[in-house]
């Protein structure tokens, strides 16, 4: 009903998404929420859908679609504090999304084993153990996000691959490439589409994978430098804020010209 009122006095809807909101967080199908979901995608005369995945579910209700990627500040991150001394693998995020760390921690085990040497930062409102990898718990913070970024060496996005992933938007990546981090990551949702393999990161699809992207960044300075350098240019020009409010201004602007 609320739709249908909103429909009759608005004269153009714009809707933006950027979870898979019509299904439950894992994955599962969600009758309420895929009615709920129609109906809005249908009464709108513009969807923003957060990537690829997200776009093509808001296409299928025959919706008018342009993707508008998460962004960040990316001038935020500028941050001049050093590095840890330890090489560190950095993961964001709350406890809710640290199911991931949980269903990689055979991974995780296996990369404090193979590269010795190495730690992991996690940044998050709980705290996670290893047995064979240092763990490093850091309260997050709005204020002291960025500097915890920025301290470590490589920005690590382990995800399992379901329905519900694959509408996730890449946020934590995206932050790492602000903050100048190459990325090893999961070859799931956006995350898939954000990082350039080879050129910001790697996509690891299997724990040989995993082995082998952080141990090349682990060896060399000069690889985590050059590929960080190309992930933060790729944030300014592609997931800064400023980048994506250029695109849906000029979208509301063609919106409001139509008839």
């Amino acid at each position: 009903m609320f739709i249908r009122l909103l429909r009759n006095v608005a004269s153009k809807i714009v809707f933006d998404f950027d979870d898979a909101i019509n299904l439950r967080s894992n994955g599962e199908i969600s009758r309420t929420r895929a009615h709920k979901f129609e109906a809005v995608i249908k009464a709108a005369d513009l969807v923003l859908a957060g990537n690829s995945y997200l776009a093509e579910s808001a296409s299928a209700l025959g919706a008018r679609v342009e993707i508008s990627p998460t962004s960040v500040n990316v001038d935020r991150y500028l941050s001049q504090i050093p590095k840890l001394e330890k090489i560190s693998l950095v993961w964001i995020g709350s406890r809710s999304t640290s199911r991931y760390l949980e269903s990689h921690r055979s991974i995780l085990e296996a990369l404090g084993e193979k590269i010795p040497g190495i730690k992991l930062r996690i940044i998050g409102d709980f705290e996670l153990s290893l047995d064979h990898l240092e763990v490093e718990n850091v309260p997050w913070t709005d204020s002291g996000e960025v500097d915890a970024i920025a301290q470590c060496h490589i920005g690590i996005a382990p995800m399992d691959d379901d329905n519900w992933t694959r509408g996730k938007c890449a946020l934590k990546v995206i932050q790492y490439m602000a903050a100048g981090l190459p990325i090893v990551s999961s070859a799931v949702g956006a995350n898939k589409d954000v990082i350039e393999h080879g050129e910001t990161g790697f996509l690891a699809d299997d724990q040989d994978a995993w082995l082998e992207g952080v141990g090349k960044l682990v060896d060399s300075r000069q690889l985590r430098e050059q590929m960080g350098e190309s992930a933060r240019i790729q944030a300014k020009e592609r997931y800064s804020s400023d980048a994506t409010t250029r695109q849906s201004l000029s979208l509301l602007d063609q919106l409001l010209l139509a008839r």
